[in-house]
């Protein structure tokens, strides 16, 4: 169901075909729940960004509801191509929930890129710094933390 949906030419998602194979199998809200994961996976895999956007941003409503490291990984998609300022201040919020859980180098420096594209330049720059400090005292590789400090002076 899920590779007769995906039409390659226009590399795009035939919704209402999905749903109308899906739904008789599992139901109208499970299906509609599968369609947007087929679609957030799809968009990233082919690079389409602007749909990726618009899909994540309806899909990830409730963050709590989805595993920190999916959120974590939509928050890194946002940080490396988002554009929109309200794009980037929900995918801030998401980062935000995920390092209250526990920082990391790798979730705090996605929280720093976030910042830094909002033009939040002096949260950006804790971050950084923070994310650094991780990666060098558990043996990780800083480089991207401070190519960020570099970029953020």
């Amino acid at each position: 169901i899920m590779e007769d949906a995906i039409d390659e030419k226009s590399k795009s998602i035939k919704e209402a075909q999905f749903l109308a194979q899906a739904t008789p199998l599992i139901g109208a809200e499970a299906a509609s729940k599968s369609l947007d994961q087929l679609k957030i996976n799809y968009y990233e895999i082919s690079d389409n960004f602007p749909l990726y956007e618009k899909t994540a941003l309806k899909y990830y409503q409730n963050p709590e509801t989805f595993p920190a490291t999916e959120m974590l990984k939509a928050a890194w998609i946002f940080s490396e191509k988002a554009t929109n300022k309200e794009s980037l201040k929900t995918a801030a919020t998401w980062a935000e929930k995920i390092v209250m859980q526990g920082e990391t180098a790798e979730n705090t420096y996605i929280l720093a890129m976030l910042y830094f594209k909002s033009g939040k330049k002096d949260e950006a720059k804790i971050y950084a710094n923070y994310s650094a400090q991780l990666a060098k005292t558990s043996g990780k590789d800083a480089s991207m933390a401070e190519k960020l400090l570099t970029q953020i002076k």
